[in-house]
């Protein structure tokens, strides 16, 4: 299952959820990432929601990043200052988001070659490596719910 993927740079961006179940415009959605391919992050989900117990852990995974200018700025080389946060629609239903307690690193080294995209999608994506890690005492994410029910 895809889920969404947004990325801000501001030192402390709102964590609102506006009218249209969107993060407002401090965020930039940059892409998905396919969670049936990346269980690292699948299994962080499931332990944020209390469905899976265990240990949480530094995880990498990839996003199959749309062509805007944040991400061809991120394989053009180009260091982004500081490092952003992440917002994923974890459960899909742009009711709830996860953002991370830390900066996320994008265009990390990583020990296995990144997915190739489906030949059936519309559109081009590319694959941008992300690594994440917990904070310690307090886990990967911070749960962000809309009241809009």
């Amino acid at each position: 299952m895809s889920k969404w993927i947004w990325v801000s740079e501001l030192p402390s961006p709102s964590l609102e959820i506006g009218a249209d179940r969107q993060l407002g415009p401090d965020w930039q959605r940059i892409g998905t990432v396919d969670t049936s391919r990346e269980s690292e992050l699948l299994h962080e989900i499931q332990r944020q929601a209390g469905r899976r117990g265990g240990r949480t852990k530094a995880i990498s995974f990839y996003v199959d990043a749309d062509e805007t200018e944040w991400v061809t700025g991120i394989l053009g080389g180009s260091a982004h200052s500081p490092a952003p946060w992440l917002a994923i629609d974890a459960y899909g239903n742009q009711q709830s988001y996860m953002v991370t307690r830390r900066r996320a690193s994008f265009g990390v080294s990583m020990t296995r070659r990144p997915p190739e995209s489906h030949p059936g999608l519309i559109g081009r994506t590319y694959p941008l490596a992300v690594r994440i890690t917990p904070e310690p005492g307090r886990g990967m994410f911070k749960v962000i719910d809309s009241d809009l029910g």
